[in-house]
């Protein structure tokens, strides 16, 4: 496999890592509370998960720059960034 076709891989996985909380918050968000499952619940409130998913974004995002060109950095940094932006969104929830 040539290197940039695994850096293209490795950085739109990283991409993937660090959306895939905003897809899942639509997908609750959106879903009437009827039907709503259990484990929906669970997921989106279990915060060390979605840090673990991130973190794997992030360094998923340095490796990919390391293969290939050095704009992957940004898909790196996109993981930190949605993580704030999720810490920032929930703080401001009355538990």
């Amino acid at each position: 496999m040539k290197q940039p076709t695994a850096a293209k891989r490795v950085g739109l996985l990283s991409i993937a890592c660090s959306l895939t909380f905003w897809l899942c918050a639509c997908i609750f968000l959106f879903t009437p509370i009827a039907h709503r499952a259990d484990w929906e619940l669970q997921v989106m409130v279990a915060f060390q998960f979605w840090i673990a998913v991130w973190i794997l974004g992030f360094l998923l995002g340095l490796v990919a720059a390391a293969l290939g060109s050095r704009y992957w950095l940004f898909a790196a940094l996109l993981a930190p960034v949605s993580c704030g932006a999720a810490a920032w969104l929930a703080s401001g929830i009355q538990w």
